[in-house]
């Protein structure tokens, strides 16, 4: 007894002793231990061997006594591991870790080097000690275990059927280096390590299922090793892969996978998980939930909608069995879904910058591949476009109900998507759709909806063109487009329009004359045309230009305009379908319109000869005053086959349309023109004259050098007033003074009848007011003179130009107080003006033929030869003040002084005499001196 009390102390001296700080002498002369002696602090853990619980057997004034054995358990362990020390030691306390006080399941086996407790429950102690610390370097995989663990070899033993990689369907452990043949980047808190358990499960600190040490939603824990499988590249394009973290639209998961280990995201997303199972997997191949075998067994199983494609074309195992994919596999050997698809890398080579299903249609469908007799050639039906958005560059009008609309779109992921744009597969089903019950054959062309039903989802406005000409099964039902179909054969869109394969613009299907300039006008001719279907309706002759100089001015007319390429365009020219739509021959806005009109005449017209209208209601309104506005415009004017550029639906008369009217037996003989008139078909440009009027070429187009034309004054739409003159004429000289603009300073002085004598009358009987500054001495039309256009009665005289002054100059004319005692000059003297017969330059001094009355350089000296009838004073280019002024030698309409230039050749020093006094015959009697 005395023994073991004597044992029992010198076992507390030693325990209490360790606790003693060293001697200097005993540290320096005795190196520390490689790893920490755990002996000496045995009480820390075991204080029950303190004498006090050990050997009297009861509590102390601070700790009650316990007689359970407290060592292993995991209160014991926490009293360190509590987290108070923000180390690993926190994991185990902020999150979930291995189980413990739980026993392992039965079927698990426990081997003996990791003890249970009393109760074969699993302890802190079961798989750590605290005396077996290992003594070699890195501890820190396997510090306190009971067996190393840097390969997982721990977990193994107790865990042996999540072991053994894909032979006993688990993933495979232990990648790295070599053994890595796919290269996968493993990697554990910033270091490369080998693929063990530890790196997808922490036995302490998960917070994940499982004890996972990622979060494995949306299968990030997978694609952290697994990066090359993920379906968008990092330049965010779709990889032909197959989608994870999404939600399935079509595709189903049923339960019966769920059951077998299928697992889904929060919000019911596929992940990795959804297809494979990383343990304890009966399907070892790449640890697939279900095997995908050559029936396609998995892909089908979630896409049930996609079985139909073994009945069709599609199933490359009954048209293509030989066919391989990128693989180098075919149909037969890995499945049906495997020619198009696979899981983690395209199955064909796709080339082109399009969206990823177009891509992978042409994968088959181009020249060389093995779809190559189905070409997706030419041009097709636009994709990437979401038919909701409006859209600058067509006029094509999409009011779709996007509840009644009933086509797929597609974002940029090949994900469905109400807001995403139009693809291939939009329109196509590729495998095939169930039509109906009990009969999987697919539509025609893999359409989902017959055509031209599918047409009509978004081009419902289109299918009034049924039962009119322009509907070929009526019309013309033999009629073949360029794919030798009838209209029978292609449908109702399908005679004129191809989805695939067209010419440009329109996604045309009938053949064109290539030789025709307008890309714009062909698709009309390729039936109007003398050989075509609609030979009845050809044009001939003129029609309504398709590209004009001042298209700009129509811009705002509300009807669409095309380029050369027959897009819609805002800067283009116009063209056929600019006034007709082709489609919409019966009510547009409730009203019948005819011809396939966008609106009916003469609104259309209207739209952009806004100016025209004022013809309405005026003497040129052959309609009958408005009465029958239909036929407004088409009286004068043809849109196709009219007579000249004019449109003209009437006769050239002498190659003018005005006297198609104005002639003795036309529809104005009251403005027959008779007699003399203003010349026409003359060049005016090259008599110098500058003009804003309107000039037109032989044809009647507007030139810049043109001729001048009866349109040239005349604007034959512009109403009642002023004759349809472009200019105001009376009683201001607004358009001779266009074109004669030294002319009309007459404005305003003695000259000016309006003026100076309001009540005198023309020959035509018209006041100044009511003809014009102009009238009153030249008549435009129908002057009964043929010198100068007079329109007054001539008066007395030796030559025609003394006549037409003394038409005013005479007793009884408007100028009675201004007559002159002599007005002529001698005839014959053979004068000569070389170097003063120039027009416009100072000395300008003409001279004039006695028998034709024309300017001449060896002439007579007539009445303008000194006087300048519509200028007051050469000294300066203004117009009159309405003074009448009692002039002299400077002004009184004459001509800078003759008496300096042309006189003094004959007379010398007494030629400023004879001027002065040339009309005053009693003063040029008397000689001066």
């Amino acid at each position: 007894m005395r023994v073991k009390y004597l044992f029992l102390f010198w076992l507390v001296f030693v325990i209490f002793s360790s606790f003693l700080p060293c001697r200097a002498s005993y540290a320096g002369t005795k190196p520390p231990p490689r790893n920490p002696n755990s002996a000496k602090g045995c009480a820390l853990c075991h204080y029950r061997w303190i004498d006090t619980f050990f050997i009297l057997g009861k509590g102390s004034d601070l700790v009650e006594y316990d007689s359970k054995k407290v060592v292993a358990s995991p209160e014991m362990c926490y009293s360190c591991h509590d987290g108070s020390v923000v180390d690993s030691r926190a994991e185990n306390v902020n999150h979930f870790g291995h189980k413990t006080n739980v026993p392992p399941p039965p079927a698990m086996k426990i081997p003996k080097i990791f003890p249970l407790d009393e109760n074969g429950k699993m302890q802190c102690s079961t798989c750590h000690t605290a005396h077996g610390v290992p003594s070699r370097p890195g501890t820190d995989t396997s510090i306190f275990m009971r067996s190393p663990n840097d390969k997982a070899q721990m977990c193994i033993q107790c865990h042996p059927d999540m072991s053994g990689g894909k032979k006993r369907g688990n993933h495979p452990l232990n990648l790295a280096g070599k053994n890595n043949k796919k290269n996968i980047k493993v990697s554990w808190q910033g270091k490369r390590q080998k693929l063990t358990c530890k790196i997808c499960h922490s036995a302490h600190g998960s917070k994940y299922e499982a004890f996972l040490s990622k979060n494995p939603s949306r299968s990030g824990f997978c694609l952290s090793c697994h990066p090359d499988k993920y379906f968008i590249s990092k330049e965010g394009e779709r990889k032909p892969f197959h989608a994870v973290n999404i939600k399935p639209v079509k595709a189903r998961i049923p339960g019966r996978l769920i059951k077998m280990g299928a697992r889904l995201d929060k919000n019911g997303e596929i992940v990795c998980r959804t297809c494979h199972k990383v343990h304890k997997n009966k399907h070892k191949k790449n640890l697939l939930i279900i095997e995908n075998d050559a029936k396609s067994g998995l892909c089908l199983t979630c896409h049930i909608d996609k079985q139909y494609v073994k009945y069709t074309k599609h199933n490359l195992g009954n048209t293509a069995p030989g066919e391989k994919n990128l693989q180098g596999k075919t149909v037969k050997e890995t499945g049906l879904c495997s020619a198009c698809h696979l899981p983690h890398k395209p199955a064909r080579k796709l080339s082109g910058k399009k969206d990823i299903t177009t891509r992978i249609c042409l994968s088959c469908h181009s020249k060389g591949n093995v779809a190559a007799k189905v070409n997706l050639s030419g041009k097709t039906h636009p994709l990437k476009i979401n038919p909701f958005k409006k859209r600058e560059n067509s006029i094509t009008k999409i009011n779709i109900n996007r509840e009644k609309f009933s086509l797929p779109l597609f974002n940029k992921f090949g994900v469905e998507d109400i807001n995403g744009d139009m693809v291939c597969i939009t329109c196509h089903a590729p495998h095939g759709i169930r039509a109906k019950p009990n009969h999987n054959m697919p539509n025609k062309y893999f359409l989902r909806k017959k055509t031209p039903i599918i047409c009509k989802e978004c081009h419902f406005e289109k299918f009034s063109i049924a039962g009119t000409r322009h509907d070929l099964k009526k019309s013309s039902p033999s009629a073949k487009n360029i794919l030798g179909q009838t209209a029978a054969d292609s449908g109702l869109c399908g005679s004129c329009h191809l989805i695939h394969g067209s010419h440009k613009g329109f996604l045309w299907a009938r053949k064109t004359d290539s030789r025709d300039s307008k890309s714009n006008r062909q698709l009309c001719k390729s039936c109007h045309n003398k050989h075509g279907i609609a030979h009845k309706k050809v044009n001939k002759g003129f029609s309504h230009p398709l590209k004009r100089h001042d298209i700009n001015e129509y811009r705002r007319a509300g009807l669409p305009f095309f380029d050369q390429n027959g897009k819609y365009s805002a800067k283009g020219d116009l063209s056929c379908y600019t006034c007709h739509d082709p489609h919409t021959p019966r009510i547009r806005n409730k009203i019948k319109t005819v011809s396939f009109l966008r609106k009916n005449p003469p609104l259309i017209c209207k739209s952009c000869h806004t100016d025209k209208f004022a013809i309405t209601n005026s003497k040129h309104d052959l309609s009958g005053s408005g009465k029958n506005s239909a036929i407004l415009c088409k009286t004068c004017h043809w849109v196709h086959n009219a007579n000249n550029s004019f449109l003209w639906a009437g006769k050239l008369v002498r190659g003018n349309v005005c006297f198609d009217c104005h002639n003795k037996d036309g529809v104005a003989k009251k403005k027959v023109l008779k007699g003399a008139s203003h010349p026409v078909n003359i060049s005016v440009y090259d008599k110098g004259i500058l003009t804003s009027l309107p000039l037109f070429d032989k044809i009647g187009k507007k030139s810049k050098k043109g001729l001048l034309k009866c349109y040239t004054c005349h604007n034959p739409h512009k109403g009642t007033s002023n004759n349809f003159l472009r200019l105001e004429n009376s009683p201001s000289p607004l358009l001779c003074d266009n074109c004669h603009p030294g002319k009309g300073l007459i404005v305003n002085t003695d000259h000016d009848l309006v003026f100076s004598s309001p009540g005198s009358k023309n020959i035509l009987n018209k006041t100044p007011a009511q003809s014009g500054t102009c009238g009153v001495c030249h008549l435009v039309h129908n002057s009964t003179h043929k010198f100068k256009l007079w329109a007054r009665n001539f008066g007395d005289g030796v030559n025609i130009y003394e006549k037409a002054c003394n038409s005013c100059h005479s007793k009884n004319g408007p100028a009675k107080n201004k007559i002159p005692q002599i007005a002529s000059h001698p005839l014959g003297k053979l004068i000569k003006n070389i170097g003063r017969n120039i027009k416009g330059k100072p000395g300008f001094f003409p001279l004039f033929s006695s028998k034709t009355w024309k300017p001449v350089n060896t002439g007579d000296i007539f009445c303008p030869s000194c006087h300048n009838v519509h200028q007051w004073s050469y000294q300066a280019s203004l117009k009159g003040n309405r003074i009448n002024l009692e002039g002299n030698a400077l002004n009184s309409f004459l001509r800078p002084p003759a008496a300096t230039q042309i006189c003094k050749d004959c007379h010398g020093l007494d030629s400023l005499f004879r001027f002065k006094y040339f009309h005053k015959l009693n003063i040029r009697k008397i000689k001066p001196g």
